[in-house]
């Protein structure tokens, strides 16, 4: 039984004959029975006949085609056992009738009538009323045809999928001519959503009413996710978001979470990662674990802001500028502002001249620990204010601090600045136990 038949080759196999395909003229009213063909090709004889199916051919799937050959006005009726029509079929029509066992009831699947066109499908027809193709769980395949060889869209009912071919569009929207406003097509590689006007629009869901969407990667696990009730975009880990063409499938920088650290990968060497434009920065605030402890660049004060209890830890200074010191050194006002770096590779002391006036400033950073005391006295001087130290702050007194032999640790740094003619004020901040002293 051909249930997947086309429309026009089912009219002309039954209308011209074929293999499977029973002729015959009638001179009263038919009674199918299964010695009976499924493909009838019947000329009513001179008058519109019944034909009407026995109980032996009211089985789940038996099915038969039957086309009207009657040269003149008349119909073929086709009836069930209890000889209930179910179609009327026209001079030239053509009818499918499928026996639905599960419902115990005839089901028409194709119901044509009189067309002089070459296809049964014309613009000359009119359907008005529903349309049923196949029984629910015994389909027919169902193809639309464009004016174009290769357009077409098929309801395949094997595999139950309305497909349409390689550049196939289907569309949405009046547009404009032939052309629909948003058009979606498979063009053989890739999935094109084009449209008729500029900056139109796809929306997934409505305001307060979204849609999850999901994007699978390569690689099983990775996939990235709209998540509509969290309002969130959800990189998986090893998701990762990628800027810059590139070469290959990396991209210039990547930006990704492993599952334990957020990585910003470069492809090529000394990129860099710009905040703002010159001339116009962008604030950025780092936070610690303790309430109120934070670091922040405040761009429209040109100045690094620690709040709270935060501090530099281990941090190394690095200037074009910088002055190595390895040995005992005397520190004068001529090298206010300068940055020194200290090595304990000996032991020795660093004098700092009693100053002349405030805002003398002198950092010390130590680059090159090593069990060895590096004492900075300041002369004719005593210190003030509070100072970090191991984390913890502690009163500036005395006038000597010391890196610490076998404590002090690369970055531990000392500076001092001076408040009047008799008074450093202190920023020290050392991160090895011990690593800087005062007395």
């Amino acid at each position: 039984m051909l249930s997947n038949e086309q429309p026009f080759q089912l009219r002309n196999k039954l209308k011209y004959g074929g293999d499977g395909v029973q002729t015959m003229t009638l001179t009263g009213a038919l009674t199918l029975t299964r010695r009976y063909e499924d493909h009838l090709n019947i000329d009513p004889g001179g008058a519109s006949r019944d034909i009407t199916a026995s109980a032996d051919v009211e089985v789940g799937g038996y099915s038969f085609s039957i086309y009207n050959a009657a040269d003149a006005a008349e119909n073929l009726v086709f009836k069930n056992s209890g000889g209930s029509t179910i179609v009327t079929i026209p001079m030239g029509g053509c009818a499918k009738v499928v026996y639905d066992g599960a419902n115990a009831a005839w089901k028409k699947v194709i119901d044509v009538g009189t067309n002089s066109a070459a296809s049964i499908l014309s613009t000359s027809n009119t359907w008005t009323g529903n349309n049923a193709y196949g029984i629910d769980g015994t389909g027919v395949d169902v193809t639309l045809y464009g004016d174009t060889v290769g357009k077409y869209i098929t309801w395949d009912f094997s595999a139950d999928v309305l497909r349409a071919e390689d550049s196939t569009p289907i569309g949405w929207g009046s547009g404009a001519g032939t052309t629909p406003d948003i058009a979606v097509s498979w063009d053989g590689t890739r999935l094109n959503v084009t449209q008729l006007t500029t900056n139109s629009e796809i929306r997934w869901g409505v305001d307060g009413a979204g849609i999850d969407q999901r994007w699978y990667g390569d690689t099983a696990g990775v996939s990235c996710l709209w998540d509509q009730s969290r309002d969130t975009m959800v990189l998986n880990d090893n998701a990762h978001l990628g800027f810059g063409s590139g070469a290959g499938a990396a991209a210039d920088i990547e930006v990704y979470w492993d599952g334990t650290d957020l990585l910003v990968a470069q492809l090529t060497a000394n990129s860099a990662v710009k905040w703002g434009v010159d001339g116009a920065g962008l604030d950025q605030v780092w936070y610690g674990d303790t309430a109120s402890a934070f670091a922040m660049w405040d761009q429209s004060a040109d100045t690094m802001v620690f709040s709270g209890a935060a501090r530099i830890q281990s941090a190394v200074v690095k200037s074009n500028g910088a002055t190595a010191i390895t040995t005992t050194r005397a520190v004068t006002r001529a090298d206010s502002g300068a940055i020194f770096t200290v090595d304990q590779g000996s032991a020795y002391t660093i004098t700092v001249a009693q100053p002349t006036h405030a805002n003398e400033r002198y950092i010390f950073q130590c680059v090159g620990p090593a069990a060895n005391d590096v004492s900075i006295v300041a002369t004719g001087c005593t210190f003030e204010g509070t100072i970090t130290i191991d984390g913890a702050t502690i009163p500036a007194t005395g006038s000597t601090l010391k890196f610490a032999s076998g404590a002090a640790v690369l970055g531990d740094n000392i500076e001092l600045i001076a408040t009047s003619t008799t008074k450093f004020f202190v920023r020290a901040i050392g991160s090895g136990a011990g690593g800087i002293t005062i007395s």
